[in-house]
Parts: C-alpha cells; structure tokens; sequence
C-alpha cells in the first residue's frame, strides 16, 4: 500500500510527527476491510453464495477476480513472448510451405552472434 505525503508535513524522515503516524494507520486500516474482501473474491468466496438460495434457484459464482489477478501475474511474471522471423521456420511451419508470416515461439531468445550462426547453417 502507497501513501503519498507533502515533503512539509514530514521534513525529517527519522522524526515523524505522531500525528502523521496515526494519519496512515488509520487509512491502512480502512483499507484494509477492501483488502479482505477482494481476498474473499479471489479465494472464490462471493458475496452471492452465503445467501440462502430457493429451492428452484441455482446459485452460479464465476471467480473473474481470480482470472484477471492470474492473468496479470503471467504477464508481468512470465516469460515473454518471442518473434522468430527466420525464413526457414516459416517454410517448414506453414502449411502451404510458403511464407505465411511470423512464428511465434515461447523458446529462449537468441544473441545475435547465435542467430548469425543459425541463419548461415540454415542457407548451406
């Protein structure tokens, strides 16, 4: 959690005014029942489902909190998705054994030196 404070309310970072103290927990602890709620969301634990349902009522929940925080954390964690336009993978890709475009490929990226090599094997 970010607070972002005037540099006149805290001139001295090693001596911070009380108040200022009482100022941020206060906010963090108003936060926090967000905090616990989105927690709950994420843990699949809808607000929905603790109601009683009717007897021809179906209760359904989808977890989209969930999606979109896993989402979110394969892209800023993953590994990156990488562009190979080597003609030579193109021709054996495609289906019509033509030009079709770029590959995509999860593989490991290669330095320049080692894509050079890989293009000069690949013309002999």
């Amino acid at each position: 959690m970010i607070f972002y404070l005037d540099r006149e309310e805290v001139p001295d970072l090693e001596d911070i005014p009380s108040g200022v103290l009482w100022h941020l927990i206060r906010k963090a602890e108003a936060a926090n029942g967000r905090f616990l709620k989105l927690d709950r969301y994420y843990r699949g634990q809808h607000d929905n489902l603790s109601k009683k349902a009717e007897p021809d009522e179906v209760q359904v929940a989808v977890n989209y909190a969930k999606y979109v925080v896993d989402i979110a954390q394969g892209y800023y964690l993953g590994e990156p998705v990488k562009y190979d336009a080597n003609e030579t993978h193109e021709a054996e890709s495609s289906p019509q054994g033509g030009k079709s475009g770029f590959n995509v490929s999860p593989g490991p990226q290669r330095t320049k030196t080692a894509h050079r090599a890989a293009h000069r094997r690949s013309r002999t």
